[in-house]
């Protein structure tokens, strides 16, 4: 593939003209893996050719025709290479768009997950702080019986306890009303 060395896209000053223009010229003398594979070449590419259209002629990788998972693969490459830097505003713009197309494929393909329970979530914050039933009686002010009995289903937690257990595990009331 032969990469044009001169860019058709109007620009503001002769510099960016001949900035661009320049860049170009060494990435068509690039190999093409060499073009692929440094994450980094992405960022110092996109900053040297100025704009995004200059950029894209250079890499052509988030194209139409390509198949979705392929145009997935190329954005969350571009993603990665760009993220964290200073952009300029075409360079964000890009990024945005790279961003808006991950997003939409993973939307689409992603399953969702399947909603999880008070109780669930309540037993999973037990296990990862170590704590047992008895130890769920004393944090909600029970006896042990009723505190086994919320973790099998067969008692729901009141308001008090919701607000006690939110307080001690730091996390939101609502994760134990679902």
């Amino acid at each position: 593939m032969h990469i044009r060395t001169k860019l058709m896209v109007p620009s503001p000053s002769a510099e960016l003209d001949r900035r661009m223009s320049g860049t170009l010229a060494a990435a068509a003398q690039m190999p093409r893996s060499s073009r692929r594979i440094p994450h980094l070449w992405w960022l110092v590419a996109l900053t040297a050719a100025g704009t995004v259209a200059g950029f894209l002629l250079m890499f052509p990788k988030a194209r139409p025709q390509q198949s979705r998972p392929v145009v997935y693969r190329n954005a969350v490459e571009i993603v990665h290479a760009l993220a964290g830097f200073k952009l300029n505003r075409d360079q964000d713009d890009y990024l945005e768009l790279m961003a808006k197309i991950i997003e939409d494929y993973e939307r689409e393909t992603s399953p969702e997950p399947a909603p999880v329970t008070g109780v669930e979530s309540l037993k999973y914050l037990l296990k990862e702080n170590g704590l047992s039933a008895d130890d769920l009686g004393t944090i909600i002010g029970v006896d042990r019986s009723i505190a086994y009995r919320i973790l099998k289903g067969s008692r729901n937690l009141t308001a008090e306890h919701i607000k006690k257990l939110s307080s001690r595990f730091v996390v939101s009331a609502d994760l134990f009303l679902a």
